[in-house]
């Protein structure tokens, strides 16, 4: 038996059989490489902006540090990839402006909060 030596093997084994020979453009889920282009996007407006949130001005790192869009993506696609249009945001200041204009109560706030972590608690567990 072999062993698996590199990241990638273990990538490939973990793909489903069917879409194995089908990567990039002729997997039928791509979507011209946008997960790789906002992921550098969001790297560059944090270095930008020295991973200081942008409405309270505390430092934040990990998880709890988010990118912002200021102009919605929705309604300006041609700026989703601007570094300008970008602000850093720590998760509870991003939570407010995304929620602006509704009233939640501390237990819904904590329970939004906590989903995030664990959500965020998966991923980490997943990559490793």
């Amino acid at each position: 038996m072999k062993l698996k030596e590199t990241k990638e093997e273990i990538k490939i084994d973990r793909r489903c059989k069917p879409f194995c020979n089908r990567k990039g453009v002729n997997n039928p889920n791509y979507k011209g490489g946008r997960k790789i282009k906002i992921k550098h996007w969001e790297i560059s407006v944090k270095r930008r902006d020295k991973y200081i949130c942008q409405k309270c001005r505390k430092p934040v790192r990990g998880f709890h540090c988010k990118a912002h869009h200021i102009k919605p993506r929705k309604e300006y696609p041609e700026l989703i990839y601007d570094v300008d249009n970008g602000m850093t945001l720590c998760t509870s200041c991003h939570f407010s402006i995304h929620m602006k204009g509704r009233k939640l109560s501390k237990k819904q706030k904590r329970r939004y909060l906590n989903l995030v972590r664990d959500l965020l608690c998966q991923r980490k567990q997943r990559e490793k």
